[in-house]
């Protein structure tokens, strides 16, 4: 019996801010589907894949990012792609809904 060693392609590195959010960058989620509002939330934490895992609340403590979320649909916008100061404007404001949201940023990245 032999074997052969197959090499299998590797993934090339993810880099934060381009593939997947990073800490600082904004996360939009519904997060009162009574009222349907909307809010931008400041990003924590991500995991390897640059998904949000944590939110970084008005009072400075992080929630994990499913917690502020009652809808599947979120969006992410990155800090690197918007002006200096947009996010300090946009963080903790809400919305009445995904599309008023998404307005302000200029769409979802």
């Amino acid at each position: 019996m032999s074997a052969d060693i197959l090499k299998f392609p590797t993934p090339a590195p993810r880099v934060a801010g381009r593939d997947g959010l990073a800490p600082g960058d904004l996360l939009v989620t519904c997060f009162n589907d009574t009222f349907g509002l909307w809010c931008a939330w400041p990003v924590a934490a991500v995991d390897d894949d640059g998904v949000a895992m944590g939110v970084r609340l008005i009072n400075g403590r992080v929630l994990a990012a499913d917690r502020v979320s009652c809808r599947p649909d979120a969006y992410g916008f990155r800090r690197a792609e918007h002006a200096e100061g947009a996010f300090e404007r946009l963080a903790y404001r809400t919305w009445p809904s995904a599309e008023a949201a998404l307005a302000d940023f200029g769409g979802p990245c």
